[in-house]
């Protein structure tokens, strides 16, 4: 949210987590403090362009942009979408190409970043966390729903749902990941890039 502020004239947070509200509200942001999914139509937020980098790809990439759809097309506006995706988490890179497919994206910008730290931090990650180090690539997927959207909600409700499964990412597992998750949520088959 730092980040985003810096180059526009307004943020407005969706945020469930009523203490992360707080911060947010306590950093001058505009905050809907609620399950974004249960936003309205006219409750969505008057924006140019919705980020997100969700927790569980697999499960909210598609809910949240669905109900974006459904938001912005009943209010008749365009909406750039931009979401991120983490070039080490697994689940993420499987989500990439089925999103940019599904809702028709339109570009996917590379960002490369290094939060710094040491060659003994980088063995600590790789120990502790999914990630080699402080470091990585960050996949920034752009897509335009709405009133002038690419995608729109009654093509995707035609088509026939696409076959999702979870063996694909053999043993992967990111250790801050609850017990009971698959190690890599989905794997794809080549029906979706038929079309």
């Amino acid at each position: 949210m730092g980040c985003v502020k810096h180059f526009a004239s307004s943020v407005t947070a969706v945020e469930l987590d009523r203490v992360h509200c707080k911060v947010l509200e306590q950093r001058g942001f505009q905050v809907i403090c609620r399950d974004f999914l249960s936003l309205q139509p006219h409750e969505m937020p008057l924006a140019d362009v919705l980020y997100w980098w969700p927790q569980m790809s697999w499960e909210q990439n598609e809910q949240w942009m669905i109900h974006a759809m459904r938001g912005y097309e009943v209010l008749n506006r365009s909406v750039n979408v931009v979401v991120g995706f983490d070039s080490h988490w697994a689940a993420d890179m499987v989500s990439l190409p089925r999103m940019m497919h599904r809702f028709k994206g339109h570009a996917v910008k590379r960002l490369f970043f290094d939060e710094g730290g040491t060659w003994k931090d980088m063995f600590r990650l790789m120990r502790v966390e999914f990630r080699p180090g402080n470091w990585g690539v960050f996949h920034l997927a752009q897509f335009t729903i709405g009133a002038g959207g690419a995608a729109r909600l009654d093509q995707l409700e035609r088509r026939k749902n696409t076959h999702v499964s979870f063996p694909g990412c053999g043993n992967f597992r990111n250790p801050m990941s609850p017990r009971d998750e698959p190690p890599c949520p989905m794997t794809l088959n080549d029906e979706i890039f038929r079309g």
